[in-house]
């Protein structure tokens, strides 16, 4: 996954939810407080509130949160 999307074009890229169909949402969390640019990464359900484990990339994040069993 590029690095060259911003945030709001890579929401755009989310699947919506498997399990009530509600729109997603990617959340950063600083993962130092000594390096602003170091984040993990996480999706989430903004319906139902699913959440998946968090990624070290945001690429890794959307790739997760779209994977179905049926695909």
């Amino acid at each position: 996954m590029s690095n060259n999307y911003s945030i709001e074009e890579m929401v755009n890229l989310l699947d919506y939810c498997p399990f009530c169909g509600g729109k997603a949402k990617i959340i950063r969390h600083r993962r130092s407080f000594s390096n602003d640019n170091d984040f993990y990464w996480t999706i989430e359900c903004t319906k139902c509130k699913t959440l998946i484990d968090t990624y070290l990339t945001i690429g890794d994040a959307i790739r997760a949160w779209n994977r179905r069993a049926d695909k």
